[in-house]
């Protein structure tokens, strides 16, 4: 019996952890998982993890869930706001089919931070998740260049001159791949003398495949990170070369973006960035983004404090809809109006200060240690949280299943207060 125990608690550690791997590879392929049944599924598929997660940790030493609430006030915090909005959707919604589907994907949201956080501990477990999330966003800009050169049909795209990989729509592919770029620029950071070509070749190839996607937002979003990045670590006496450095490339980016834009190589990249000057294409990156929000922003002074219900903005919004939106809209273009319009400003503020707490933590996470044990890659993971949200100013990434999960995954890594390779040893 005890030769068994032990033999199934190893065996199930692999089957664990490239089951959770499988689940995030996927994600992309299935298009961000933006359909109910897929979402169902891929969620099945992490309550499958939770549960035989807790049943190894029961062989081996008891439930980690039970001993899990000890000194976890972050994750304490984030059941308990979710538990808050079960009931605020049942009391205020009106289509409870929709909202029990956002429901789910946010119980999801929540199993997956509580396994990051319970599984990722040691050093080379989440060591090796990093690499998968690079590799991952390297396969995925690697499809990408081929449906471009048009090399393998792409029939899905929503717009044909917008590369979006494996994504319905490019802002979502650029929305996943923002945030496992600045983990790439955090890899290379801390990898000055180690393996930095490797890593750098790697955020090249998702670089430029992310500029492909011609999101505006995403270079926006991306752009800003990288200023705030810079800024960041020069304004620390101990950080300070290396932030000139991101400052000086920062400006060297720009100057070749913009010498690449007016060489016209790419003449709908070119346009695309030409349409930020233009009234045709002001009005269409936002002027039915301005109505949206208006509209939206009705629909809140209607029921400010407590919303509508998780998932019902697509129904609730249609009596403000104004002039020329003869269809129903799914989503704002803003994450944070239709969170604010579902949620109420009460839990929408609550849900977004402790977004604020966790990065904020990080941040003195990384700030308290000597210069050695700087972890540039979770300063990577943070800002790669932060241009998510930025771009969630003018979309909605955080809407899209797999770009959500992934979100929180960062979150849930960045939240943990890990030692340096040689103090765990």
């Amino acid at each position: 019996m005890v030769r068994f125990r032990k033999n199934f608690y190893k065996i199930s550690e692999y089957f664990y952890f490239y089951s959770f791997y499988f689940l995030i590879l996927l994600m992309p392929l299935f298009r961000g998982v933006i359909y109910p049944l897929e979402r169902v599924l891929f969620g099945v598929g992490f309550v499958g993890l939770f549960v035989l997660w807790e049943t190894r940790s029961i062989t081996k030493r008891g439930s980690s869930f039970k001993n899990f609430f000890k000194n976890n006030s972050v994750f304490l915090v984030a059941l308990g706001l979710f538990l808050v909005i079960i009931l605020q959707s049942y009391l205020r919604s009106t289509r409870l089919a929709d909202s029990f589907i956002r429901i789910w994907d946010l119980a999801c949201c929540l199993l997956v931070f509580y396994l990051i956080r319970v599984s990722f501990l040691k050093e080379r477990k989440r060591k090796q998740l990093l690499y998968i999330l690079l590799a991952i966003s390297t396969l995925y800009s690697l499809l990408a260049y081929c449906y471009f050169f048009d090399w393998i049909p792409h029939p899905w795209w929503e717009k044909a001159e917008f590369v979006s990989s494996t994504f319905v729509n490019h802002n979502h592919f650029a929305g996943f791949h923002e945030m496992i770029i600045f983990l790439s620029l955090g890899m290379v950071l801390s990898r000055r003398d180690e393996n930095v070509i490797l890593f750098l070749f790697l955020l090249m190839i998702q670089w430029g495949a992310f500029l492909l996607s011609l999101s505006r937002g995403g270079w926006i979003s991306f752009f800003l990170t990288l200023f705030f990045m810079s800024c960041l670590l020069i304004g620390d006496r101990r950080l300070r070369g290396v932030g000139l450095k991101i400052f000086a490339s920062l400006i060297l980016v720009i100057v070749a973006f913009l010498a690449f834009i007016q060489s016209e190589v790419n003449p709908s990249m070119s346009k695309r960035f030409d349409s930020f000057f233009t009234k045709e294409g002001q009005t269409e990156f936002l002027d039915f983004r301005v109505k949206l929000w208006d509209s939206t922003y009705q629909a809140i002074l209607k029921a400010p404090k407590w919303g509508y219900g998780l998932g019902s903005f697509s129904w609730e919004m249609r009596p403000f809809r104004q002039k020329g939106f003869p269809y129903k809209f799914d989503y704002t273009h803003n994450d944070y109006l239709q969170f604010a319009m579902e949620l109420g400003g009460v839990l929408f503020i609550a849900c977004l200060l402790w977004i604020l707490w966790i990065m904020s933590k990080s941040l003195l996470n990384f700030y308290s240690t000597k210069l050695y044990f700087f972890r540039f890659e979770e300063l990577g993971m943070l800002c790669g949280v932060l241009c998510i949200l930025i771009h969630g100013v003018v979309d909605f990434n955080l809407h899209i299943f797999s770009n959500t999960i992934l979100f929180v995954v960062f979150l849930a890594l960045i939240s943990i207060k890990t030692l340096p390779e040689k103090q765990n040893s």
